[in-house]
């Protein structure tokens, strides 16, 4: 694909029966030998990352801490606790960093799940699509303080902004 563009699994999977296809053809016609055919759709490697472990969290928790207390002005503390909520939140959520972009007060909701717990439910745009995340409820503590960090809490104001309010075209 071109640079940039994200291909869907569906759509390589088109193309690969497209070339078996090719292939098939190509070995009928005895353009290339049998042994070029594949069988099956060979297996797509996955850009999945690894979890974080729980040692490794907690490391990241203590650090961050550490982190906002040696910020050495207002402007690099706010930045600092902005950036360690966002990491918690991040980490805690799934969500990808266009999603998180594109995020907005009103896309926040509660809701009660199947056993009567109560859940956190965001509503993610990112890239042409569309999802939910479901969150425990203590991603909302970590929004809390992201809201009384913030100086754009209306329901279509961007979550992540920075210190004067406009929304952020890096995320930290």
């Amino acid at each position: 694909g071109r640079a940039g563009r994200t291909i869907s699994d569906s759509t390589i999977r088109i193309e690969m029966s497209i070339l078996a296809a090719i292939m098939r053809f190509a070995v009928g016609k005895r353009y290339v030998p049998a042994s070029h055919l594949f069988e099956g759709m060979p297996k797509l490697k996955t850009n999945r990352r690894e979890a974080f472990t729980l040692e490794e969290y907690r490391k990241l928790h203590t650090k961050g801490r550490q982190w906002i207390r040696q910020a050495t002005t207002p402007q690099g503390t706010w930045y600092r606790n902005m950036c360690y909520n966002f990491m918690l939140i991040m980490c805690n959520t799934g969500m990808r960093p266009p999603e998180a972009k594109n995020l907005r007060w009103r896309d926040i909701n509660t809701a009660t799940d199947k056993d009567g717990q109560e859940i956190l439910v965001l509503d993610v745009r990112g890239k042409g699509k569309e999802r939910k995340l479901i969150a425990p409820l203590s991603v909302g503590k970590y929004l809390d303080r992201v809201r009384e960090l913030s100086k754009a809490t209306e329901p279509d104001d961007a979550v992540f902004t920075i210190i004067n309010g406009k929304p952020a075209k890096w995320l930290y």
